[in-house]
């Protein structure tokens, strides 16, 4: 039952606690500081960080024509958005890491396509919602964190919906893991996120980020995570349990579109997407480097 889900996820002590994702988002947007020497100063006291932002730097997507070896002239490369970036994704995924998960499914890859939908909402969000890049950036990459919760605290019934299989569509999915385990990975990862007071703007986009109509708080972080999703699902990066071959109408009609786009008619809402999609050109190859 939900109750005994939610027992066992509050019980679960070795599942981390996302409160370090609430503190460094906060510090993020609150901070003031500007000048590339300080940022690099406190890049520089996390060893992880400094090397997922050298590799970063040093990769193809940014064309640097000689290897960039200090984090102060990363910084001054990079500029402060994908800073930002690397900053909010170290903390989610240095805690996640170390769990004892399945070894039959796919966590990097998993990873990498939560990262390029976290990546992709921002993008998604640029245009008319500015003010929730960063939370949208956040929001899409712990939209399956369902998942990782299912497989740590109910592991036979993980793998008893994956069995090695990929699923179709997203609500064959939904279907299976309600049928075995009595809930779906977004309720899961909702509930999980409730137990550590994660704010509820996360935790809707969480639950509702493939039914954002039905989204309470704001609909328009649900919203952008699930045509990032699609798109995601469309260039076939990373992957998450799903062969979502999701095409470009298809994608178009999702009911995030409305929402955050009441305006646009179907061609105007393709325009958009050919835009999003031109802008995930390089995304494989950047999150290859992050993770």
């Amino acid at each position: 039952t939900k109750d005994q889900i939610k027992t066992r996820l509050s019980q679960s002590t070795r599942l981390p606690s996302l409160r370090s994702i609430n503190l460094a988002l906060e510090e993020l947007m609150n901070s003031e500081i500007s000048d590339a020497a300080e940022i690099g100063d406190l890049i520089q006291r996390d060893p992880t960080m400094t090397a997922r932002i050298l590799k970063l730097v040093n990769s193809v997507s940014f064309g640097i024509n000689y290897k960039v070896k200090t984090v102060h002239e990363a910084v001054i490369f990079l500029g402060m958005r994908h800073v930002r970036q690397v900053a909010l994704l170290t903390p989610v995924i240095d805690e996640f890491q170390n769990l004892p998960l399945g070894r039959d499914f796919s966590w990097r890859n998993f990873w990498k396509h939560c990262l390029s939908v976290g990546l992709l909402t921002q993008e998604v969000l640029t245009e008319k919602h500015s003010e929730l890049v960063d939370k949208g950036y956040i929001s899409g990459l712990m939209h399956d964190l369902g998942k990782i919760a299912m497989a740590h605290v109910f592991p036979e019934h993980f793998s008893g919906v994956y069995n090695g299989s990929f699923f179709k569509e997203p609500s064959d999915l939904i279907r299976q893991e309600e049928a075995i385990i009595g809930a779906n990975h977004s309720e899961i990862g909702a509930i999980y996120a409730e137990t550590q007071n994660l704010e509820s703007c996360f935790i809707d986009a969480m639950r509702f980020h493939h039914e954002p109509a039905n989204a309470q708080k704001d609909p328009y972080l649900a919203s952008a995570v699930q045509i990032a999703d699609g798109i995601t699902h469309q260039l076939g990066i990373g992957a998450s349990g799903v062969d979502w071959e999701i095409s470009n109408n298809d994608c178009t009609m999702l009911d995030g579109w409305e929402i955050l786009f009441p305006d646009l008619n179907n061609e105007q809402r393709e325009a958009h997407l050919q835009k999003l999609i031109k802008h995930a050109g390089h995304l494989n190859e950047i999150v290859d480097n992050l993770v």
